[in-house]
């Protein structure tokens, strides 16, 4: 469970044009093509890279690690998995990046639960802005200006609506 841990993958996305945006978080960049595989535009940003923190651990040893060690018997103790756990030092640059229907790009940098950290990019590539939300910004879709996600009500998993605005940059 630790080398896959915070590892980078790469990620895919196609917007309602038919272009086709693959990004390799490993680094903070992602290209965008026409349906013809043609370069349209490639996005860069410079930046320190985001630490691992003990939240992120606890997270992901609640989410993934216990969950993959749930079939598991006899299981060791939870203290001495997470000592024998090893993380990396940062997280991956990115982990999604998600096309809005305003031509706008959604990008995911960080996400726990109720705080995502969200780097938003216009339809030239050009930097707009990062916020944080209390929203489930990894799960989004965006279609006739809203956002769509799912987030936890209780124990149940709820589709949500979501208003937004992008005021300046």
């Amino acid at each position: 469970m630790s080398r896959i841990a915070f590892r980078p993958e790469t990620v895919t996305a196609v917007t309602d044009e038919e272009r086709i945006i693959v990004g390799f978080p490993d680094r903070y960049e992602f290209d965008v093509y026409d349906n013809s595989e043609k370069p349209l535009l490639k996005i860069r940003k410079e930046g320190e890279p985001l630490p691992v923190t003990d939240r992120h651990k606890n997270y992901y040893f609640e989410t993934e690690v216990l969950k993959f060690l749930a079939t598991e018997a006899p299981r060791p103790k939870d203290e001495d998995i997470r000592k024998a756990m090893v993380y990396p030092k940062f997280l991956p640059a990115y982990q999604r990046v998600i096309p809005m229907d305003n031509g706008f790009y959604f990008v995911v940098t960080d996400t726990l639960p109720k705080a995502s950290t969200v780097d938003l990019f216009d339809s030239k590539g050009v930097f707009a802005g990062r916020f944080v939300t209390e929203a489930p910004a990894t799960t989004f879709v965006f279609k006739g200006g809203k956002a769509y996600g799912i987030d936890l009500i209780g124990d149940y998993r709820c589709d949500k609506r979501y208003a937004y605005s992008v005021e300046t940059y």
